[in-house]
């Protein structure tokens, strides 16, 4: 791949043209998971302030956990915006982990 079709594969807007209401509406669906659930437990797992996760738990002992990292190709996105799935893990018996993460400027790098 050449510098323009690496570009283009980090730029999700040349093939996803509908991002930012699908974005609006995972949101919109996170919020409305979050009133049925209550808020997540947020706990850090890194040293620095974006590394944190959102702990939604199950009621059953033992129970397994399923790590979600959303998309974003590390340029964005917020574990909050990605609670949607959760209510479907807790009620059969699983906690739900959503991950934050620092994004690629942020770190100092680029997609280049």
């Amino acid at each position: 791949m050449d510098q323009v079709e690496l570009d283009a594969a980090y730029d999700q807007i040349s093939y996803a043209p509908l991002q930012t209401q699908i974005t609006g509406r995972l949101a919109s669906n996170s919020e409305l998971t979050r009133a049925r659930l209550g808020a997540p437990r947020r706990e850090a797992y890194g040293p620095s302030e974006p590394e944190k996760l959102d702990f939604h738990r199950t009621a059953h002992a033992n129970a397994p956990i399923f790590v979600f990292i959303h998309g974003g190709a590390w340029l964005g996105g917020e574990a909050r915006n990605y609670a949607y799935p959760a209510e479907m893990f807790v009620n059969a018996g699983a906690h739900f982990v959503a991950l934050d993460f620092v994004a690629i400027a942020a770190a100092g790098a680029t997609c280049k």
